[in-house]
């Protein structure tokens, strides 16, 4: 259906406010900050196309900050049509879920999904895909449909280790010439044989002993010694 160029021209007002995210960017799109909606409840969500926080229905029109455009996410679960039966289809592999094997409990409904925009203060909807859309607009459409969730991005970054450059190290100064074993269960104090409590000196690859610990583990104070 052609969009009312009314309603066009409001979309190319509210245009300025319009923010594509890129991948780094945090996107709400996947509940409401304001309550537990998803895109799941009967109402969906609306995702604002310039803060990319997400409302539910009760909430976007009273505490959207005066945002305008937004991206309306709604799904839902139907049921499947069942397939004939036949003697084709009997699982032959031990699994469930997958090609030849069992059917589970979530391969018998499918997830249907409807998006539009969202133009405030008018109320109305622009069922997507539409491509009298500004090209503005629909690329912030697409990249807050298909953006990692906040959730799944911090999700990811708990799982990756951020590695920072000592300030120590960066006056480190090495010996050439030292080779030093990757595997710490092979090193030995270099002045009793000990195996346990033990330093390693960055720069000349001297591995001692550490001192006598209160609650019994071993060392004889051979790092120590060799550092003065």
């Amino acid at each position: 259906m052609p969009v009312d160029e009314s309603l066009l021209a409001e979309i190319r007002k509210a245009m300025p406010t319009v923010k594509v995210p890129g991948a780094y960017d945090v996107v709400h799109n996947e509940e409401c900050i304001f309550s537990t909606d998803t895109p799941f409840a009967p109402g969906g969500i609306y995702v604002s196309l310039t803060s990319w926080l997400s409302y539910s229905e009760a909430h976007v029109r009273t505490r959207s900050r005066g945002d305008r455009l937004f991206l309306h996410l709604r799904k839902w679960r139907e049921p499947k049509a069942a397939a004939p039966a036949s003697a084709d289809a009997a699982p032959t592999k031990l699994a469930i879920g997958v090609d030849g094997g069992f059917a589970s409990e979530g391969t018998a409904a499918e997830t249907v999904v409807e998006n539009a925009l969202f133009v405030l203060p008018q109320g109305a909807s622009v069922a997507l895909p539409c491509p009298e859309l500004p090209e503005l607009v629909l690329q912030a459409l697409e990249a807050v449909r298909t953006h990692a969730s906040s959730f799944a991005q911090e999700q990811s970054s708990a799982w990756e280790e951020e590695i920072r450059e000592s300030k120590y190290a960066r006056a480190l100064e090495q010996e050439a010439g030292v080779r030093i074993s990757p595997e710490p269960s092979q090193w030995v104090c270099a002045e009793s044989g000990e195996r346990e409590n033990l330093w390693l000196n960055l720069s000349d690859g001297y591995i001692g002993s550490g001192r006598q610990q209160a609650f019994g583990m071993g060392g004889n104070g051979a790092a120590l010694r060799h550092y003065q």
